[in-house]
């Protein structure tokens, strides 16, 4: 179990923002670590949470292509390169103080983008 944010666009359809872009940003954080190329983690020793960069249709369904794909269908979607969620997760025994400090990255991110933070528990958009 763990307590869910996602980071996105509340237009319709969602903003797209480069993926080398994103990875970048996440770079500029501290005690983040790129753990694979849509995935990160953010651990100082004492706060634990993960970070997904994903693509999705309207319905929240993920883009991002198959690696078992052929390689000349891999991009037909044009969406290869491309993050319009990113979710991000705290384990819920992390879920004290970890929840604020990932409340912060979040909101530092969601700024940078021009997106919004999205409590998904809440099912509400968070100021």
């Amino acid at each position: 179990m763990s307590y869910d944010i996602a980071i996105e666009s509340d237009h319709k359809p969602k903003a797209l923002a480069e993926l080398q872009g994103v990875r970048a940003l996440f770079a500029e954080i501290p005690h983040m670590a790129e753990i694979g190329q849509r995935r990160f983690q953010y651990d100082d020793g004492i706060r634990y949470f993960e970070s997904w960069l994903d693509i999705v249709d309207e319905d929240g369904n993920t883009l991002i292509p198959d690696p078992k794909r052929q390689e000349s269908d891999v991009d037909q979607d044009g969406v290869r390169d491309k993050v319009n969620v990113i979710t991000t997760s705290v384990p819920y025994g992390f879920s004290g103080l970890e929840l604020m400090d990932m409340l912060d990255v979040c909101f530092q991110i969601a700024t940078r983008l021009g997106w919004r933070v999205f409590d998904q528990q809440l099912g509400d958009y968070v100021e």
